[in-house]
């Protein structure tokens, strides 16, 4: 699946350190710290064998609903930069809540390949508020950028609700692959953590027998005890707080490569 060299790639999630300014932050990590942090946890991604890298700002609840702030942009300009420089595999730009223009933005000045948008098409309510589809501008400004990142983008995205019933996921999807334009779709649970439900996953089956070519990731609740049976149905997998265990001496979640080698092997 492009831009990635395997046919089903593990991407794996670079949750950066709390950007300043945010309320996790306080004062505790300057963007030298940030972004050494995020260059190791890549490095550590890579050598385990992930295929690819998602870059995140995680830790920056509670979220915009769409643009972030110019020092949170910048943050996440440089942070990505230095991982695309340090690694040799695609890396990707999430910035949440939902400002997919943005993450082009930075995808397309750094050289990522990709980016995550949690609301590409139709609208969502969560915590944020109301959350709207980004393909009108999306599209556009990639347009402009003159640059082929790739758009994978949530459908019924997790932590948040939809006035549309779970029964017209496939209506949903199709929309967001052919009106929204996006280059492949993203399943997830209800929360972070939690994989697609059983129903969901049915769904995607029955979508893929009409659409055989859209290509689906799981966007949450990897875990070696679902994994063999998601590798079925789906086409790629993002995989985050498994990898992570909590260090008290840091104050932040470490990457634990063991976990990752765990999922790599299983989808081996």
């Amino acid at each position: 699946m492009e831009p990635f060299k395997v046919e089903k790639p593990m991407i794996g999630m670079v949750h950066i350190l709390p950007t300043p300014l945010s309320p996790e932050n306080r004062g505790k990590w300057d963007v030298n710290t940030i972004i050494d942090k995020a260059v190791g946890d890549a490095k550590i991604l890579v050598e385990n064998g992930a295929d690819g890298i998602l870059v995140e700002n995680y830790n920056d609840i509670p979220f915009y609903p769409d643009e972030v702030p110019p020092h949170t942009l910048t943050t996440m300009s440089i942070v990505v930069h230095e991982v695309v420089k340090e690694v040799s595999i695609p890396v990707g730009v999430n910035i949440l809540r939902n400002a997919c223009s943005q993450a082009i933005g930075v995808a397309g000045i750094t050289g990522a390949s990709f980016i995550r948008c949690n609301v590409l098409a139709g609208i969502m309510i969560s915590n944020e508020g109301i959350v709207s589809g980004r393909a009108h501008e999306v599209i556009r400004y990639r347009d402009r950028l003159g640059k082929d990142t790739k758009i994978f983008a949530d459908v019924l995205v997790k932590h948040a609700h939809s006035l549309v019933p779970m029964k017209r996921f496939e209506e949903v999807a199709i929309d967001t692959l052919d009106r929204g334009g996006a280059n492949a779709i993203i399943v997830t649970g209800k929360r972070t953590g939690l994989p697609p439900s059983e129903p969901l996953v049915a769904m995607v089956m029955s979508m893929k027998e009409h659409r055989p070519k859209a290509k689906v990731i799981v966007g949450s609740g990897i875990r070696p005890n679902n994994i063999i049976y998601l590798n079925r149905y789906f086409d790629g997998f993002i995989v985050g707080t498994y990898f992570e265990r909590f260090d008290p001496k840091k104050g932040w979640y470490e990457l634990v490569p063991e976990r990752i080698r765990e999922i790599k092997n299983a989808l081996e």
